[in-house]
Formats: C-alpha cells, structure tokens, sequence
C-alpha cells in the first residue's frame, strides 16, 4: 500500500483520519479477539465458496447478532452463490439491525446501480457522496471504508457523466493506496468517460483553435530540367537512400568546401523547383526511397560541414507550404532537422528569432527552432538566460499580435510552452497563463496551465531532455536502427540472414550482445499511447 506501512499507520485527509487498524471498531460491536479470529477465518471460506459457508454463518449470526461483519459476508456469500435476491434481503436486514454500517449502505447503492436506478444512489450515500458527510460525527475510518465508499463514488459520477466529480474521488483513492484493487476497479470506469471526455475536448479545441496556413510553393519555377553540379560526385545523393555506403559520404566530404556547399544549397532549390516533377513520380509509381532522400543528404552534408553561411538557405526551404516539407522532409523536420539548426544557428539566434515570428510558417518548422535553441541550454547550460529571453520575446510578440490570423498558431504556442517546461523557466508563467486566458494554446498538446505550472516549478530535472548530437554517420546509423520503418526493415533483414544460415554451427563464435534503442514512432503513425491520433498530435513532445 502506498500510505499505510504499518497496521498503527494513520493518514490524515480533509477533516478525518484514515486508519489500516483492524480493531479499532471492535469495541462499538462487541467484537473480541475470538470474534476477530472467527471473522478472519469466515472471510477466506466466503471468498473461496465453500461448501456449508452459508448454514454455518447464520449459526454465527444467531450467536453474535452484534456483528454487522457477519451478516455482510452472508450477503456477499450469497452474491458469490448467484442468489442474488437473498443477497439482497440479507443486506436489508443488515441495514435495518445496524442503519450506521457503512458497508450494507454501500451494498445497497450498489444494488441500485446493478438495477440502472442511479437517482436513488445519493439517497443512501448522501447527495455530496462524501463518506464524512454521511457519518459527521466519526473522525476516524477504516481503509477499507473509505476505498469502497469512494469507488462506488467514481462508478456512480462516471456512469453520469459527472466526470470531474468522479476524478476528485478517484485522487482520493490514489492518494490512499494507487495499487489497492478498488483502485483498479474504480478506475475500470473512470478510464471509457476519460476517452470520451478527450475526444469532446479534442473536438471542441478542434473547432475553436488557430492555425496559420502556409504559403504555396512557387509554380512558376517547376521544371524537370535537373540541376547543375560543380562536382558529378554529388549526383550519388540521388541515387542513394539512408544507408548510403558511409565511403561515399566520406568522398564527397574531403571536395572543395566552398563549391561543395554551393552544390548542397543548389539541392536545396531542387527541392523546390522540381518538387511537382519527383511528385508526379511518387503518385505513379510509389515512392522510391533511393530516388528521394537526396535533400536529407545535403541537410545532413551541410551540417557536417558547419556551413553556417548556408542557415539562410535552409530557412528558405522550412518557408515551403505544409505540402511541400511534408513530402520532402516528413518525420525528418521534427525529429532530426533541429540538429542542423542547432549547428548552423547556434550564433545567429537573432535570425532564429525573426524566422518563428514570420507570417505563414508551418507549425512543425517553426517548433523545430524552438527544439533547436532549447537545446542550447543542455549543451551550453551558461547560456541558459539569453535563451530564456529568447523565449520572452517570441512569446511577448505572439501575444502582442494575439488577433494576426497568419502568425498565431495554437499548436506552436503549445510547442514552445512545452520548450519552457523542458527549460524549467518560471519567471515565463505570467506569459504562459496569458497565452491560456486568451484560448491561443492547443491543451491537447501541452496540457491546461494547471498540468503546465505543476510541471515547471516541479523541482524534478530530466536527463532526457537533452538530446544527442552526432557526426554525420552516426546521423544516419541513428535512423537506421532507432526509426519505425527502418528499424524494421532492419529486422526483416536480419531473419532473413538467419533462415539462410540456421544450418551452420556458430557454437565456437562468441556471441555479443547488442543494444538497440527503443524504436520511435514515425510522426504521422498512429501514437503509441493508443489515442487513435497521430503521434505528432499527440504523444510526440513528452
């Protein structure tokens, strides 16, 4: 239990004690040791159904007619046997000899909801179904009072659709004992309303949130012409997908910086002068890996090289319509793109700035400058005030400019107040609940400015925040063995190696262990949590 350690444990809550003593009622029933163990020994033949349990309890009964517990575990007996209209009178009869048990009145609310008479609940547990308030003159209960009276509150409020009413009893229960097997049922019930409650949410927020629309591509400049390259070497880019043999990333490393990065950046326009040409291509033959991971190539090139001077063109790219970077780019923008924009913009953080408050940017650009700054402070953790007042400024604009229908974007404002919480910035809360009070934050990324304050003045720092830079190989070795899709294919090859060579005898090799990182949910797969949204509206940011 998560309270109660020992038997003389007790727990203070609201204005009563809570205790895990056996006997502190004994003395209002006339229950003495004997009795106790009597009550002890009956419990297990009841809740094992033995043969006789029922003849034998109303003997028991006859001779302890004090002993409200007796006649309960009849009615229970009862229940168990499938009798349930004697279970039902013998909890009458309980309630009608001992009107204060709490137990038969919990029986009986229970009878009233197996029967869908839910109007008459509050009637035997009180309209407020706080247990203190049906007994005011206790101050002290038994664990076991308190778990069953509370999860038949949560039934009862999740049944009617009350579900803050339910969620304060279930905290109740939680705090008392998260592990105890009311807990478990309790919230058997509280979990459908919590999904439908999430689904209007998600609905509502739906309809009510802001979203900037980003600007089309350019379709004068389409063409099928292909580029020009100073070095033939670069076009093995296009012929390549992620596991390029690392050798000729190498060669086209040790060209010339200067024209090679002026080839890197002429791939960057490629994207976009051909992008109705490689998707003409896509819609008829599907895509082809080999074929079309050519952009991530140059992103990754121009970030081994450090071209900084090379920023202003990849910001250009992230100016493309949503349609556009998610053809080209998809998972890759938020899940890898910010380690170049770490890279490149770490010194041009003026820039960055400027970029994120730009009119028609897609969501997921601008939140992965925000990522990538945010990272500063875990790399450079001296530079954790100049970030901060990064954060302010974007956040003082976006709110000087609350009504600009081309600039604010609830999802983003969601994005970077989950920045702040990974930065543990405080002094950013007034902001912060400005942001909510206006309606500009998406809950169902971030979580309401309660979940959000709770989270960062939590004293609680997380490792996993920061976030690991590679090399460029390390780069791709990264999404071949941590990525959905990849990763599979990965173990598709591997049985397939092994059905070829299950014959051998590798008994004089020494088999090493490998350790593989968890596998990641691609952004646009369905999240793991089992929401039935996509990851990147749901799970991602945690």
């Amino acid at each position: 239990m998560k309270k109660f350690k020992n038997l003389s444990d007790r727990y203070k809550l609201f204005g009563y004690e809570i205790t895990n003593e056996p006997d502190f009622m004994d003395k209002e029933f006339g229950i003495t040791p004997e009795i106790r163990v009597l009550i002890q020994d009956l419990y297990y033949e009841v809740m094992e159904e033995k043969r006789g349990t029922i003849n034998k309890l109303l003997k028991i009964i006859k001779r302890y007619p004090q002993v409200p517990q007796f006649k309960n575990y009849l009615t229970v007996a009862y229940n168990l046997s499938g009798n349930t209209k004697k279970a039902y009178e013998c909890n009458n009869w309980t309630l009608k000899e001992h009107p204060d048990y709490v137990f038969a009145k919990i029986n009986l609310a229970a009878q009233y909801f197996e029967q869908k008479e839910y109007d008459k609940i509050p009637e035997v547990l009180g309209d407020l179904m706080e247990i203190q308030a049906l007994y005011p003159d206790r101050k002290v209960f038994h664990v076991s009072e308190v778990m069953a009276f509370n999860k038949l509150a949560v039934i009862y409020f999740s049944t009617i659709g009350n579900l803050e009413a339910a969620e304060s009893r279930f905290k109740v229960m939680e705090e008392i004992d998260e592990e105890h097997p009311d807990t478990y049922k309790a919230l058997q019930y509280l979990l459908p309303e919590r999904m439908k409650a999430g689904i209007e949410r998600d609905k509502e927020e739906e309809r009510t949130k802001r979203k900037v629309k980003t600007r089309a591509y350019d379709k004068s400049i389409q063409t099928n012409k292909k580029p020009e390259f100073n070095h033939p070497e670069v076009w093995q880019l296009y012929e390549n997908g992620m596991r390029i043999n690392h050798q000729v990333i190498k060669k086209i490393l040790y060209l010339p910086r200067a024209t090679l990065i002026n080839d890197l950046e002429t791939i960057l326009e490629d994207i976009v002068r051909r992008y109705e040409h490689f998707k003409s291509k896509v819609d008829e033959n599907g895509w082809v890996e080999e074929e079309q991971t050519f952009p991530i190539h140059a992103i990754f090139l121009l970030t081994e090289l450090n071209a900084t001077e090379s920023l202003d063109k990849i910001l250009q790219l992230l100016r493309q319509d949503e349609k556009l970077l998610e053809f080209w780019l998809g998972d890759f923008l938020t899940e890898d793109v910010w380690r170049t924009i770490y890279q490149l913009g770490n010194d041009q953080l003026e820039k960055l700035k400027q970029f994120v408050l730009e009119p028609n940017i897609y969501t997921f650009a601008r939140s992965g400058i925000c990522a990538a700054v945010v990272q500063i402070v875990f790399h450079e953790p001296e530079r954790k005030s100049q970030i901060v007042k990064w954060v302010k400024d974007v956040l003082t604009y976006l709110l000087k400019n609350k009504d600009d229908e081309v600039l604010i974007d609830s999802d983003f404002n969601a994005f970077i107040i989950c920045d702040i919480i990974q930065l543990k910035a405080k002094e950013l809360l007034p902001l912060v609940g400005t942001l909510f009070d206006n309606g500009l934050v998406s809950i169902g990324i971030c979580g309401d400015f309660q979940d959000v304050e709770k989270e960062i003045i939590s004293s609680l720092e997380r490792d996993y925040y920061k976030h690991k830079l590679f090399n460029i190989y390390d780069r791709y070795t990264n999404v071949l063995t941590t990525w959905a899709g990849y990763n599979e294919e990965e173990k598709e090859g591997e049985e397939k190696a092994d059905d070829e060579l299950n014959d051998y005898d590798f008994s004089a090799f020494k088999q090493e262990e490998s350790i593989r990182s968890e596998t990641k949910a691609g952004r646009n797969n369905p999240c793991p949590c089992g929401s039935g949204k996509k990851y990147k509206k749901c799970c991602w940011n945690e």
